[in-house]
């Protein structure tokens, strides 16, 4: 965990509020900065248009990158007391600007919005051993159409890492293609075959930005006839 992700795991940012908190937009993201530890050292934030929050520490004399900020392994009094310093500022943007949200990640919770708008539906939590894990259902039959749940990375795209504590855990949703459009949307890179579930007719599409939200409803789309019609859609995807 970063200390960015400590601060705002499952919050979404008010983009109106950012302005006025300071923050800075070039068009692609927003941006905000601020000396810390008596002037010594400087904060910088960014926020991209998807909502996720990075940032790093200057140090202003050198004019080089603080990095023993971002490495845990580095402790001490004086790192310590930057670490405080800056997530002071991050928690002061938390309660400014950002609101509490249904996932970690940012894609997640916009997928989840954008099926609220145009379905009025919203997740359930059924999984006792895996109370993150959200369900979306079609409310007529009680069957569902879409799952999110966090999974370490290399459990959806069978990467090979020798390091497995360094793999990253990212937010995986399970729709339901159809045995004739799978093999159409595996070819979208970020898009494999589903996790724990059937691959002939399953996909996992891994929320972390490489799909494109527009691509991600169409297959939720499909996926939502296949509840409705218990398995008799078979709706085609554009390329």
């Amino acid at each position: 965990m970063s200390l960015e992700s400590d601060v705002f795991t499952r919050k979404s940012p008010k983009f109106e509020t950012l302005a006025p908190f300071g923050f800075k937009f070039d068009g692609e993201k927003y941006t905000y900065g601020e000396e810390i530890m008596g002037g010594e050292f400087r904060a910088d934030i960014s926020i991209d248009k998807s909502g996720t929050v990075t940032g790093k520490v200057t140090d202003i004399a050198a004019d080089e990158e603080y990095l023993p900020l971002h490495i845990e392994a580095r402790v001490g009094a004086f790192v310590g007391e930057v670490r405080k310093a800056y997530s002071k500022i991050l928690e002061r943007i938390c309660a400014a600007c950002f609101e509490d949200s249904e996932f970690s990640f940012p894609q997640s919770n916009r997928i989840a919005r954008f099926i609220f708008e145009a379905y009025d539906e919203k997740p359930d939590y059924p999984f006792e051993t895996l109370k993150e894990a959200a369900v979306f259902r079609y409310p007529n039959n009680r069957k569902w159409y879409a799952l999110i749940m966090p999974v370490k990375r290399n459990s959806a795209t069978k990467e090979k890492s020798d390091d497995e504590e360094k793999i990253p855990v990212v937010d995986v949703m399970n729709v339901k293609a159809g045995e004739d459009l799978t093999p159409e949307a595996l070819k979208t890179p970020g898009i494999y075959p589903a996790y724990h579930m059937n691959h002939k007719s399953w996909v996992s599409i891994i929320l972390d930005g490489t799909v494109p939200d527009e691509k991600i409803m169409e297959l939720i789309n499909v996926s939502r006839e296949f509840a409705i019609n218990a398995g008799r859609s078979r709706k085609k995807i554009d390329k």
